[in-house]
């Protein structure tokens, strides 16, 4: 099939075919059906038609057809962004009126905000996970009937030998039914991975054997309730950074590091939809997964809210700042990377932002030694102590603040 397929950087003229395969494509996603409510997204060709003439004229975006030789049919499409290196189509003056005019074709009866809150939610997204130097797969659509045979793998081939070449990064956001072809190309969740790196990293932690029972710990649960954590700091934009290495026989899993931070939330500012909406679907996980697994996996419930009290109240007297803090929720290190700065590296990243905005921040540390000393050298001051007493067991957590860093 891909003998007749011929790869090519997309013309004006062939707009239209390009409009329809993102039509065909994408149709039935949930962004379509709720922003065109009983409506024939066909109804938008001259609309999506405009925005692949906006998108061809713009110098960083390299876009490229797919077409079938044996029947001279456009048959998908990539739009890939390429930071360092320009590829602008020069439009006809019909084309650029198009593009002009574009807000204008959008059909009668479109949900105009539900379609810009879905593009802008991608673009907040795409801003928290990239740097100016990665290259993004903005957009890939084949046809529904020509899927399946391998077209899809040849567009994207194009931009992994241009990343490849650049030793660059390549984003990109993937609908489930394009989640198995960038998976075979090496795009991968990070989470599961980040998972069993805390797991490990926390497994002689003192406040960790404090909260769980050992007797009745169950992994499997402990991991999907990380998981969903992570998915809840994804959903919610904290800072959330993972430190990799090649896979070799000494590193078999890429992931070494982890460090998730909860951004600074003013006090006098109340808790936003979108979190709400995050923290409701934590809780509805968590209760999912209770039944799931028949329990909680061995956490003690009665210390964890007994821990959250103390944590509130202690919250309350030091985090002095109203604007609030840049709050250390996870730091994990595989041990073989321990002591050679990979620490220093995942903290500095939240930090060095944090000076940039003149914030403090503040974490939560279970172990005194080496940790205080480490944390101090970083800018931290121990403040406080939570001591976590339940009958015989305890555990004492060291509150460290540090303060922000002015430039010289």
């Amino acid at each position: 099939m891909t003998d007749d397929i011929d790869i090519h950087y997309a013309s004006e003229s062939e707009s239209a075919a390009l409009g329809h395969i993102n039509i065909a494509s994408f149709r039935h996603g949930l962004m379509w059906l709720n922003a065109l409510p009983g409506r024939d997204p066909e109804v938008c060709m001259p609309m999506k038609q405009a925005r692949c003439l906006q998108k061809l004229a713009s110098p960083d975006i390299h876009v490229f057809s797919a077409v079938d030789t044996s029947v001279d049919r456009v048959v998908g499409y990539a739009r890939w962004t390429v930071p360092w290196e320009e590829n602008k189509v020069e439009l006809s003056e019909e084309g650029r009126a198009m593009v002009a005019n574009a807000a204008s074709l959008r059909p009668e009866g479109m949900r105009a905000d539900i379609w810009e809150l879905s593009l802008e939610l991608m673009k907040e997204k795409k801003a928290v996970h990239t740097t100016k130097d990665d290259m993004m797969l903005d957009l890939l659509a084949v046809l529904p009937e020509y899927q399946g045979k391998g077209i899809g793998s040849k567009l994207l081939r194009w931009g992994i030998q241009q990343a490849d070449a650049r030793n660059a990064r390549i984003y990109l956001e993937a609908t489930i039914e394009g989640y198995p072809l960038y998976r075979k190309y090496g795009w991968h969740e990070d989470i599961p991975e980040a998972v069993e790196c805390v797991q490990t990293a926390f497994a002689d932690d003192p406040y960790f054997h404090w909260l769980f029972d050992s007797s009745e710990y169950n992994i499997h649960r402990n991991a999907a309730s990380l998981a969903a954590h992570f998915q809840y700091g994804l959903n919610c934009n904290t800072p959330m950074y993972v430190a990799k290495v090649p896979i070799s026989d000494k590193h078999p899993r890429s992931i070494v590091g982890v460090s998730w931070w909860f951004s600074p939330q003013p006090a006098s500012k109340g808790v936003s939809w979108s979190v709400w909406a995050q923290d409701w679907l934590l809780s509805f996980r968590q209760f999912l997964f209770n039944v799931r697994f028949g329990g909680r996996g061995g956490l003690n419930l009665h210390r964890y809210n007994m821990w959250k009290e103390m944590q509130r109240k202690t919250h309350d007297v030091v985090w002095t700042d109203p604007r609030g803090y840049y709050f250390c929720n996870v730091l994990a290190v595989s041990s073989e990377m321990r002591g050679m700065g990979l620490g220093r590296k995942l903290v500095e990243v939240v930090t060095q932002q944090a000076d940039r905005d003149g914030m403090p921040c503040y974490l939560e540390s279970s172990k005194g030694v080496p940790n205080i000393i480490i944390y101090e050298k970083l800018g931290f001051n121990l403040v406080t102590e939570i001591d976590c007493v339940d009958g015989n067991d305890a555990c004492k957590l060291y509150c460290m603040v540090r303060k922000p860093k002015t430039k010289a």
